[in-house]
């Protein structure tokens, strides 16, 4: 006699629920090379053009359209990033927003991947103005292919 087990609950409009924790395997090769590209993304003088920035934000942004982060949580993060004033605050800020962030991917699991790259990214800041200007170009134009690619509200 086999075990019986309990189905798996569907989430909304019945499809079966991601129990990866949020990630999916369609494009985790994004994370791992934005990982990898973000100290040369974020130096002006290995990317002068942004060309590394861009096609690495643009990957990001799909894998997180992929994986139902949501536009509301994104938008909310990078409007966290654009408050900051990196002249008055520094890296004291940029600390508290690897915090927020970690507090947020605690939440909600879809948030990782995007946790994990901005995280190494605000490391990378360290005290450099520029690298934080760079920074925020780079979330920005995740949030654009975000949404580019279907990020739902």
């Amino acid at each position: 006699m086999g075990m019986n087990r309990p189905p798996i609950p569907g989430g909304p409009g019945g499809r079966p629920r991601n129990t990866s924790g949020g990630r999916s395997n369609l494009d985790n090769s994004a994370v791992r090379d934005a990982l990898q590209n973000v100290r040369q993304l974020l130096d002006k003088d290995q990317d002068p053009y942004g060309e590394l920035l861009i096609q690495t934000a643009e990957a990001m942004g799909r894998h997180l359209a992929n994986n139902r982060m949501t536009t509301a949580q994104i938008r909310k993060l990078f409007s966290e990033v654009r408050k900051l004033n990196f002249k008055d605050d520094g890296p004291y800020k940029t600390n508290m927003m690897r915090a927020k962030l970690a507090y947020t991917a605690g939440r909600h699991r879809e948030v990782g991947d995007l946790q994990q790259v901005l995280d190494k990214a605000l490391i990378e800041v360290g005290t450099s103005e520029e690298k934080f200007n760079r920074f925020e170009n780079f979330f920005e134009a995740i949030v654009a292919y975000h949404k580019k690619y279907g990020g739902k509200d």
